[in-house]
């Protein structure tokens, strides 16, 4: 789980970091449509970052609701998410 957790905080600094986005697009500037796709992207896997985190940290107390809390919590920041990036995809 420790790997996830890395590799999700790596993916969000990527996309969310005007320093590393030329990391996305080497060889052309990329629109403000990709870079508010990216940008999103990079926050939400961050909050997917942060929620594996704190299953791994919580995972000794052994409450099962914990798993179903986070659980409904992530399915929530998906679906904004996805609301968001529909948004993006309909205005632009």
């Amino acid at each position: 789980m420790i790997y996830g957790i890395l590799l999700f905080a790596f993916l969000s600094f990527i996309f969310t970091s005007p320093k590393c986005r030329w990391l996305m697009s080497a060889d052309q500037p990329l629109s403000l449509r990709e870079e508010r796709i990216g940008f999103m992207f990079g926050r939400y896997m961050r909050d997917a970052a942060v929620v594996m985190l704190l299953l791994w940290l919580l995972g000794t107390l052994r409450i099962p609701w914990v798993y179903g809390i986070a659980g409904g919590v992530f399915i929530l920041r998906t679906l904004s998410f996805l609301i968001h990036m529909a948004q993006v995809f309909i205005n632009d």
